[in-house]
């Protein structure tokens, strides 16, 4: 599917600001990563899951399913009562990228590989690439923590890609200096073990190298088709941003006519079996972001994926108890969309989910339905049915939806560029040494 029909958003989330620890390896991972779910979590590939550490979340065996499962399974009044959901009130701020951030990204995906020249008569300064040992450990006990120690590790100053305090705290040191660093986590990080604790890094500097001056004769060493002067580079990352800002802005716009049609809406408890259902796209849906992750380097569970998601609703209950509600958040939106496409006579036919059917099989490494079904653990052919009507209805409701931009222009333009920074950060170049030290951009 084109569009993410937003039912796994908050958990897609979650993993973009676990991997935000560092510079994106280059614009089309980050560009492809924004716009991608484009099936649901069920779609994870059986290469991916197993590709993850760790058992389930949940207790597979538990999870029954049965003919409620699906919505072919249900009758719909039974569990809705539609209310409004056309003309509904959306504000969400354009699409905008503005120069500073296209240079920003240039910056962290391409300059960063570029050949660097050593420097050996001054102390470090903003804007300077450093390699250094550091190990941090717990101010009240002075236990070093996990994640918080590396050797040999290039640090742009400036990048932001540490926590405040860190990179600062380098400017005016020389090369063999070490220096101790007391720094505080920010209360939001990802690790519940380190959010808001007082610790000290102790550094040491090994080397100062400068990022040469982009210039034309560079700019064909990135190696990308089509762009060989600094203008055409630009133009690259721009509209790299501006399909990654629209990808986040048409899931944003969903979510909000989503969260209003269903405010109108009066519910019944979902079946279990479709709730069960649910639990298990969820938890496939992390296991796959997890796998992801680890592939480029990061130290990412998907426990701590699930982690930082409840951290980001303010859940303070259990993980089963988080993704039970979750999962019957999504039935509910998957049952109010059916519902509204039986009322409006939206339908998909059979080419389009042929083509669907196709497109995933591809993309997940699976050459039948049946093959992709019993790997999931789902009715594959069915899943895929749903989310090509859901999305169709979603098309509606968005051409009958009233969209408005935000009242102040700054605050538009400053909101759709962090989301794009946010966004961006999820196919990060972390180590797993940087991990503890880095400061989640969300």
């Amino acid at each position: 599917m084109k569009k993410k029909l937003a039912l796994l958003l908050v958990l897609a989330m979650a993993g973009s600001s676990l991997a935000g620890c560092g510079a994106a390896k280059n614009a089309d991972n980050s560009a492809s990563n924004a716009s991608s779910g484009a099936t649901l979590g069920a779609s994870a590939g059986a290469d991916a899951a197993s590709a993850s550490s760790g058992a389930s979340l949940v207790d597979m065996s538990t999870l029954k399913l049965d003919d409620t499962s699906y919505i072919s399974g249900i009758k719909l009044d039974d569990y809705v009562k539609l209310g409004e959901y056309t003309g509904l009130a959306v504000t969400e701020a354009s699409p905008k990228v503005s120069d500073e951030l296209v240079d920003m990204y240039i910056n962290y995906y391409f300059m960063q590989g570029a050949a660097k020249t050593k420097v050996t008569d001054r102390a470090v300064k903003d804007g300077d690439t450093v390699n250094i040992d550091y190990t941090g450990k717990l101010k009240d006990t002075g236990k070093e923590f996990d994640g918080g120690s590396a050797t040999g590790y290039d640090l742009t100053i400036g990048s932001k890609s540490f926590i405040d305090g860190f990179e600062t705290g380098l400017i005016g040191k020389n090369i063999g200096d070490s220096v101790d660093l007391d720094l505080t986590f920010p209360t939001s990080y990802s690790s519940a073990d380190l959010a808001g604790k007082e610790v000290v890094f102790t550094v040491k500097i090994n080397s100062i190298s400068v990022t040469p001056e982009l210039t034309d004769d560079l700019v064909p060493s990135f190696g990308i088709s089509g762009v060989s002067t600094v203008d055409q580079l630009k133009a690259y990352m721009h509209d790299s941003l501006l399909k990654q800002q629209q990808s986040t802005y048409d899931s944003d716009v969903q979510n909000q006519i989503l969260s209003a049609a269903e405010a109108n809406c009066v519910f019944q408890a979902p079946p279990q079996g479709m709730i069960n259902r649910y639990m298990i796209e969820l938890n496939n849906s992390l296991e796959n972001q997890a796998a992801y992750y680890t592939a480029q380097g990061s130290s990412v569970t998907p426990e701590m994926i699930l982690q930082q998601s409840m951290s980001n609703a303010g859940y303070s209950g259990d993980m089963n108890g988080y993704l039970q509600e979750a999962a019957t958040r999504q039935c509910k939106a998957i049952i109010m969309l059916s519902a509204i496409a039986a009322k409006e006579g939206i339908k998909v036919d059979d080419a389009e989910v042929s083509s669907e059917a196709s497109s995933a099989m591809s993309n997940n490494g699976y050459s039948s339905m049946d093959a992709y079904s019993k790997s999931v653990g789902i009715d594959m052919n069915q899943v895929i049915k749903e989310e090509a009507l859901a999305t169709k209805v979603l098309d509606f409701l968005t051409e009958k939806a009233n969209i408005s931009e935000p009242a102040s222009t700054a605050s538009s333009a400053s909101t759709a560029e962090s989301k794009t920074t946010a966004s961006g950060s999820a196919a990060s170049d972390s180590s797993a040494q940087s991990d503890a030290a880095s400061t989640a951009k969300d």
